[in-house]
């Protein structure tokens, strides 16, 4: 719990995010091999932040994000923890009657091929395109930089790669608009 978003139980954004960071984080562990995979598959670092809660939008919370950000606050794959977790978060599923006679679910995600098949592309190019969510309004002001992020960004150096922000590279984002893309009343066409 101490990973989750904040939460002010008055305010009903934090309350959404709050269980769509559970839901995902349910989801997750609900498959046995799937945070591991996740990551082995990116390669990322072991962080060694201190237990803090998630500061980012979840509205299109991803698990390779949940994952990350759980193995940037030091869970490592290997730990039993993500056996217990994983234990955990089976019995939810099904409690709530949601677990087909395979073994595998209801609903998405089905299962770990369903999942890994759905994530492979995300996955073999998330060394040097991952990112956080933006900031939440109700994060506290402070650096949130991981470990997993200076990784990336190293990667993207090395590989001379520009920085690309809400599909724009950060020079495209200084850049003033071409003369020859106004009329003469200034306004763009």
């Amino acid at each position: 719990m101490e990973l989750t978003p904040f939460h002010c139980h008055s305010v009903n954004a934090t309350k959404l995010a709050w269980q769509t960071w559970i839901a995902t984080f349910l989801d997750l562990f609900s498959i046995p091999g799937l945070y591991a995979h996740i990551i082995h598959a990116t390669g990322f670092p072991m962080g060694n932040r201190t237990q803090e809660q998630f500061p980012f939008m979840t509205n299109n919370l991803s698990y390779l994000q949940a994952a990350v950000w759980i193995h940037d606050h030091g869970l490592c794959a290997e730990d039993p923890t993500v056996g217990y977790l994983e234990d955990w978060a089976k019995s939810c599923h099904t409690s709530t009657g949601s677990i087909l006679t395979d073994g595998s679910w209801d609903a998405w995600p089905t299962n770990f091929e369903a999942v890994e098949r759905e994530m492979s592309r995300e996955l073999s190019n998330s060394h040097i395109t991952f990112t956080y969510p933006p900031c939440a309004l109700s994060a506290h002001p402070q650096s949130w930089v991981t470990t997993s992020e200076i990784a990336v960004e190293a990667k993207c150096l090395a590989f001379n790669l520009k920085q690309i922000i809400n599909g724009a590279s950060t020079e495209e984002e200084f850049e003033d608009v071409p003369s020859n893309a106004t009329g003469s009343s200034g306004v763009i066409n």
